[in-house]
């Protein structure tokens, strides 16, 4: 069973560890956090989301079963006049992939949003080689809403993405 604990500075270090390199960086959390300073963006996101009316939620993805924490996941972007926000910084740890965490805590994170948030509409944006998130997305109910070719340039590597969305009424 996965449950979505608040994130805390003492889980920073924890994070950064499964994050090897820059690229992986790049591919989990975009352009806004460089793999340089991902100590000091993730305080800083931290920060925000500790503020009154917070525009960003930072979670753990704790794992009942195995009591330990296997992942790391975003609401962020929140716009409550709106009703949206995104999904971002989505990552479980490697040694705990393949067995289903990663769609239970965005399972989580959606009902989080659309229940005592009272967002309406989810968005994401996920890599095109990032097939397995891709078909994860897709189980939960996120659709695919634009194709947008050379969003990120890494090492001389164009990258496609694709921005997906999710509604609280396709969930009902």
């Amino acid at each position: 069973m996965i449950k979505l604990t608040k994130f805390e500075n003492s889980d920073i270090s924890q994070l950064i560890s499964w994050i090897p390199d820059a690229r992986f960086a790049l591919q989990w959390a975009g352009p806004k956090y460089e793999f340089h300073n991902l100590k000091e963006n993730i305080q800083s996101a931290l920060c925000e989301s500790q503020k009154p009316n917070p525009t960003i939620f930072l979670f753990n993805a704790y794992c009942s079963d195995c009591n330990k924490t296997v992942g790391h996941i975003q609401l962020l972007q929140i716009n409550v006049e709106k009703k949206e926000g995104r999904i971002g910084k989505v990552l479980i740890c490697d040694k705990y992939r393949g067995n289903g965490y990663g769609i239970k805590m965005v399972e989580e994170l959606c009902k989080f949003s659309f229940n005592h948030v009272l967002l309406d509409r989810l968005t994401l944006a996920v890599y095109d080689f990032n097939t397995i998130a891709i078909k994860a997305y897709e189980k939960i109910g996120f659709k695919k809403l634009h194709f947008i070719k050379n969003a990120t340039i890494y090492a001389g590597e164009n990258w496609n993405s694709f921005e997906m969305e999710l509604s609280k009424a396709k969930t009902i």
